[in-house]
C-alpha cells in the first residue's frame, strides 16, 4: 500500500510520536492497552516506513509529540520528510531551525486541543527573521506540499 501511495506523489501525513511524556508512559497510571495504542505512533516505527518509500513526501505531525529530539534525526536522515510544530514550545521549534533549517517546518495548531495562539506565539518566539516566519506560516506548505497536489 505504501508503494502505491508513493506513486501518487501526494503528500502523506500522519500523527507522530508518543502522546504521553515518558515519565507518564513508564508509570502505572496508563493501562497496558493505552500504552500499546500510544506506541503505534512511535517515531521508530516511521523509520521502516520512510525507508520503504524514499521518494514520498511525508509530514510527521506534531513534531514527534513527546519524542521531540528524535524528529530532528529523522528530518536529517530523510530529506522528503516534513513536520508541523503543533504542540511544540518555541525552544523545540528553534532547535529544529538551528539543526535542520526552517524549510521543512509547517505551521499547525492541533486545534481544538490547543488554542491557536499557543502555536502562533511559539513560532514568533522561535524565529529571528521574517524569512523563517514566512517559511513556517505559509511558504513551506505552498511550495513543498500544495504544489504536489495541484
Amino acid at each position: 500500500m505504501l508503494k502505491e501511495l508513493e506513486k501518487t506523489s501526494l503528500p502523506i501525513m500522519s500523527c507522530s510520536g508518543t502522546e504521553l511524556p515518558s515519565d507518564v508512559r513508564n508509570s502505572k497510571v496508563p493501562t497496558k492497552k493505552t500504552k500499546k495504542e500510544v506506541m503505534t505512533q512511535a517515531l521508530s516505527k516511521f523509520e521502516n516506513v520512510l525507508t520503504c518509500i524514499p521518494d514520498a513526501t511525508v509530514v510527521l505531525a506534531h513534531g514527534g509529540s513527546f519524542d521531540f529530539p528524535y524528529i530532528i534525526d529523522i528530518l536529517k536522515k530523510y530529506p522528503n520528510t516534513y513536520t508541523d510544530i503543533s504542540l511544540q514550545p518555541s525552544a523545540n521549534i528553534k532547535q529544529i531551525i538551528n539543526e535542520v533549517g526552517s524549510n521543512r517546518i509547517l505551521f499547525g495548531t492541533d486545534y481544538p486541543f490547543l488554542n491557536q495562539a499557543f502555536s502562533m506565539l511559539s513560532v514568533l518566539r522561535a524565529t529571528t527573521d521574517e524569512e523563517e516566519r514566512k517559511n513556517i506560516f505559509s511558504d513551506n506548505a505552498k511550495k513543498n506540499i500544495a504544489s504536489l497536489i495541484i
